[in-house]
């Protein structure tokens, strides 16, 4: 059996290689060599930190992949770009002339027609989740199975780290 979060961390090194590949072949190498020579500490620190952060929040997410599923990841990762989204609207309020953020009915008809999507979406995904619970339990009669994996020795210790997000040795 394969290890899913090994596939995806290969998914990323690929197209980074890729990436990287055709920078270099169209000369966009040396133009932003020549910028970072001129880059100032603020800026390299910047691209540090959203180096940094990409990395932890995708293994934040790929760990609530795995945990909640699909479903409810995409939720909140929407609900984060909305919420981004209508925080940077407030901060613009104080905005004049063309950076002045457009403000209607319908920014706001959109900002709850997605949280109300995010909620629908959460309901949903608890409502699969306990009715799948249900499907597994024994019914009366049948002798419980109370091993949870705790004592099965094929099972890997799960944390939140380079291609150690979990499954079974193979």
């Amino acid at each position: 059996m394969v290890d899913s979060s090994l596939l995806i961390e290969q998914q990323y090194l690929m197209a980074t290689l890729l990436t990287t590949a055709m920078v270099a072949s169209t000369g966009e190498w040396r133009g932003a060599a020549l910028w970072l020579a001129a880059a100032s500490r603020a800026e390299l620190g910047n691209i540090a930190g959203d180096i940094t952060f990409t990395f932890i929040g995708l293994h934040f997410v790929m760990a609530l992949t795995r945990e909640r599923g699909a479903v409810l990841t995409n939720a909140v990762c929407n609900a984060r770009r909305v919420i981004t989204v209508v925080v940077s609207w407030f901060i613009s309020l104080g905005a004049t002339g063309d950076r002045a953020a457009p403000r209607s009915g319908s920014h706001l008809l959109g900002v709850f027609l997605v949280l109300l999507g995010v909620f629908v979406l959460e309901r949903q995904s608890s409502v699969h989740r306990d009715e799948k619970s249900r499907s597994t339990q024994p019914s009366p009669g049948q002798e419980a199975n109370h091993d949870d994996g705790a004592h099965d020795e094929t099972r890997k210790p799960r944390s939140i780290g380079k291609a150690s997000l979990l499954s079974r040795k193979k």
